[in-house]
């Protein structure tokens, strides 16, 4: 978004701005959130228990894998006493990070590196060496290479902001919250929409907590307004991985968690105060130093 912002103060600026384009993007910048609410809503009301019930996935104190490097080749195995379902749940959950990673590359990287790609910057002479890549390309790899710099070295901050900080999701929630958002944002790229991850995996969080806290009334009884159903994210956390929740209607409104129980709302407030500041910013600034700024003036 900040990027989009900047470029967009450029745009403002030169009297270049694509309005149809900015619309499209600001509009699915609107509608993503709330499919991420209502997806995970639905998911949290009809289907989170059983899929909690399913997953089941055993965080012991000790490690799952090992590196045995007593050959030649170092060989990953698991430990003695792990079962199939144990390693088909660390599997899962790597393989889901992998894809909300995936997810996340395809839209930042190109953010990252798409005014350098427009400007025509990194084209090269075809009959050299560096000719072998078509500007895009370069794009992609100065872009790969420089996030995964930033990933070995400063990332650790953030890592634990978004993992620790804001929620300590379970670990049912967190894989269908990485599962939802990632699949949200994989599709807007593929159709060329840059989108914030953090903002959905948001809103995803909220709205798997608010279906699973609505499990405590039934629907006829929500219209009749005999039951009153709030947010609470904390609903996540009424039962533990692979526990068996009662049915619809059947369940107290006291044995649902508040939501403070689980998220941390200082925390969040600044993350969402500065996630929405931000773009503005760079779109004034970028405005601005376009406009009036003559060494940038154009």
């Amino acid at each position: 978004m900040t990027a989009v912002g900047a470029i967009a103060g450029l745009g403002l600026a030169t009297g270049t701005l694509n309005w149809a384009t900015m619309g499209e993007i600001v509009s699915w910048w609107v509608v993503a959130p709330i499919v991420a609410f209502w997806v995970s809503g639905v998911i949290g009301r009809y289907f989170y228990t059983r899929i909690n019930e399913w997953v089941a996935i055993s965080r012991r104190e000790t490690h799952i894998w090992v590196v045995d490097r007593k050959s030649t080749i170092p060989r990953i195995r698991a430990v003695e006493g792990t079962d199939r379902r144990e390693i088909t749940g660390s599997l899962i959950v790597v393989a889901i990070g992998c894809y909300m990673a995936f997810s996340s590359g395809a839209s930042n990287v190109a953010n990252a590196v798409a005014p350098l790609v427009g400007s025509g910057a990194l084209e090269f002479d075809p009959e050299t060496a560096a000719g072998t890549f078509t500007g895009m390309e370069w794009g992609v790899i100065i872009a790969g290479v420089a996030v995964t710099i930033g990933a070995f070295t400063i990332a650790r901050r953030t890592l634990e902001t978004m993992g620790n900080d804001i929620t300590n999701l379970p670990l049912t929630a967190a894989v269908i919250v990485m599962t939802v958002s990632a699949t949200i944002v994989t599709l807007l790229s593929a159709i060329g929409i840059p989108v914030q991850l953090v903002i959905v995996a948001t809103m995803s969080i909220v709205g798997l907590g608010w279906g699973r806290a609505t499990r405590t009334t039934t629907v006829s009884d929500a219209v009749r307004g005999r039951e009153e159903t709030t947010v609470s994210v904390g609903a996540l956390t009424a039962e533990e991985e692979g526990e068996q929740a009662p049915a619809i209607g059947e369940e107290k409104v006291e044995d649902i968690p508040k939501a403070s129980e689980l998220f941390d709302p200082s925390t969040t407030a600044r993350v969402i105060l500065i996630q929405n500041f931000v773009p503005v910013l760079a779109t004034i600034g970028a405005f601005l130093t376009f406009r009036f700024v003559p060494i940038f003036g154009l």
